[in-house]
């Protein structure tokens, strides 16, 4: 199986990404992915959750970037054949990186699946989650 890297983007602040992390430690079928979760100098994690989270990559950038460019970042750092993005907001499912494989061994090349909003303590933050992800509901 092609060795599967996740790219992280933090943005909301160390409880979510620990959520976050939480989830990505859970997955079914896939302990050996690497995971980079990258950070402005702003969003940095509290070095209590790099401790927790000790076999993941941390990048921060040296100056504040959009969510693309952390991407970026990111993705330029991993080793996996396949890459998935997500954001420090998103929770997967326990199956999650096991469907990406499975999808992937299917012959599609770019794959994408059901995501939950962690992000739900404020209206703007459901205008954002609704404005990107309602095409696919």
């Amino acid at each position: 199986m092609d060795k599967i890297s996740v790219v992280t983007i933090a943005l909301h602040g160390s409880p979510l990404l620990d959520e976050s992390l939480s989830a990505l430690a859970k997955q079914q079928g896939d302990g050996d992915a690497e995971i980079i979760v990258v950070s402005c100098p702003q969003n940095a994690p509290a070095e209590h959750v790099k401790m927790k989270f000790s076999r993941v990559k941390f990048l921060q950038s040296s100056e504040r970037l959009g969510i693309p460019q952390l991407r970026a970042l990111g993705i330029s750092h991993a080793t996996g054949q396949i890459i998935v993005t997500t954001e420090d907001c998103c929770i997967p499912d326990e199956n999650w990186l096991k469907e990406i494989a499975k999808a992937h061994q299917s012959g599609y090349e770019v794959v994408g699946g059901a995501i939950e909003n962690a992000s739900r303590d404020r209206l703007v933050n459901w205008a954002v989650y609704l404005c990107e992800y309602s095409q696919m509901m």
